[in-house]
């Protein structure tokens, strides 16, 4: 009995510090930079839309296991170059099989640098 309490204290404190240690690392993105990033991809995107006939698609955000369906990438907004550090917003806008257009709001890694 007494091993499934200490198992259980040790997730319960392993959690807490895996929590505790991202939290620390998540830093917020200026709101500059993610609005800047918006604008260029609907610049972008305005500009085959207009081209092509199609619809300006809403940005969705991308979830886990998302099924998507891309026949033709149109524009990725470009990697961050400023010393963004946690998690840094791209866009890419895609045409699905159906012709479709589509833009998916995803996460990747800054590119800071620790100064320690």
């Amino acid at each position: 009995m007494s091993k499934y309490k200490l198992s259980r204290a040790a997730s319960a404190t392993a959690i807490f510090l895996l929590i505790k240690a991202s939290l620390a690392y998540a830093e917020v993105v200026p709101e500059e930079y993610t609005q800047r990033m918006e604008a260029l991809n609907y610049q972008a995107v305005s500009i085959y839309a207009g081209r092509t006939g199609k619809t300006i698609p809403t940005v969705e955000d991308y979830r886990y296991g998302m099924k998507m369906d891309v026949e033709k990438v149109i524009h990725v907004t470009p990697t961050a170059t400023a010393n963004l550090c946690g998690n840094v917003p791209r866009l890419m806008t895609y045409e699905n099989s159906g012709g479709e257009l589509k833009t998916i709001r995803y996460s990747v890694s800054g590119n800071c640098r620790n100064e320690r």
